[in-house]
C-alpha cells in the first residue's frame, strides 16, 4: 500500500506514457509483419507475439493505474494494493516478456531464412534472447535471464 501512496501520481503518468508506447509498439509490429511477410507463418507469429505483449502490457498498466488512482482518493486497502501490484507485475514482466520473446524469436528465424532482415549473428542472438524471454519462469529464477529480457525488449527498438 505504501508503494501506491508514495508513487500514485508518478504511477499514473508512467502508465499513460506506457499506454502510448504500447500503441507505437503495435504500429512497429505491423511494419515488422510487412517486412517479414515473405516468411509466411513466422511473420504472423511475430505479429501475434507483439499483440500478446501489447495486451499483457495494456492489462498491467491499467491494473497498476487503478491502484494508483484508488490511492490518490484514499480508497485503497492493503489487500487490494497487494493484488493490484502483484498482478500488474506478473502481466507486465512475465506475460509481456513471452510476447516480446515471440517477436524476437520469430524475427530471428525469419532472418535466418532471409539474411537481408538481420545479419546472421543478430539472427542467432535473437533466437537465443527470444527463447529465454519466452520461458516465463526463467526470468524469475535467474538474474541473468532478467538481463536477457531487458536486451530482448531493447532489441525491439534497434
Amino acid at each position: 500500500m505504501a508503494f501506491y501512496e508514495q508513487t500514485a501520481s508518478g504511477t499514473l503518468v508512467g502508465a499513460s506514457i506506457s499506454l502510448a508506447a504500447i500503441a507505437l509498439f503495435v504500429l512497429f509490429a505491423g511494419a515488422l509483419w510487412h517486412d517479414l511477410y515473405e516468411a509466411g507463418a513466422i511473420a504472423a507469429a511475430a505479429f501475434g507475439g507483439a499483440l500478446l505483449s501489447a495486451g499483457a502490457g495494456l492489462a498491467a498498466e491499467t491494473i497498476n493505474a487503478i491502484g494508483a488512482h484508488r490511492a490518490l482518493h484514499a480508497q485503497l486497502s492493503p489487500d487490494s494494493a497487494e493484488v493490484y501490484f502483484e498482478i500488474s507485475q506478473v502481466l507486465g514482466f512475465n506475460a509481456a516478456g513471452v510476447g516480446a520473446g515471440i517477436v524476437v524469436t520469430a524475427a530471428g528465424g525469419a532472418a535466418l531464412m532471409r539474411p537481408s532482415v538481420l545479419s546472421p549473428r543478430l539472427a542467432v542472438g535473437s533466437l537465443v534472447l527470444g527463447t529465454i524471454a519466452i520461458v516465463p519462469a526463467l526470468p524469475a529464477l535467474h538474474p541473468l535471464a532478467r538481463v536477457s529480457l531487458g536486451l530482448t525488449l531493447a532489441w525491439v527498438f534497434v
